[in-house]
Order: structure tokens, then sequence, then C-alpha cells
């Protein structure tokens, strides 16, 4: 019984990790998309946030 459970938490797991990872990307995405677009507005602001971090 506790080796089944086992098994479906493992498996509970990296199915929402995976679900997170994509959502990761799929913002991360949105993000670049977002960027590439304010690239001419914000290449001050992204300078002095370089330069920070």
């Amino acid at each position: 019984m506790s080796k089944i459970t086992k098994i479906l938490k493992k498996l509970k797991n990296t199915l929402t990790n995976r679900r997170h990872w994509e959502y990761n990307e799929f913002t991360n995405k949105c993000i670049r998309i977002q960027k590439q677009q304010k690239t001419k507005l914000y290449i001050s602001k992204n300078n002095s946030f370089n330069t920070l971090s």
C-alpha cells in the first residue's frame, strides 16, 4: 500500500513540476515578447537594472 502511494506521490510531483515548468516557459515567452515590443521605451531602465544586478 505505501509503495503505491509513494509512486502516486512521485507521479503527482512530476506532473505539477512539469506544469510549473510549462507555465514558466510560457510567462518567459510573454515577457520576452513584451520586452521586444517595448525595447525602445525601456532601454535606459534595462541598462540601469543590468548595472545593479
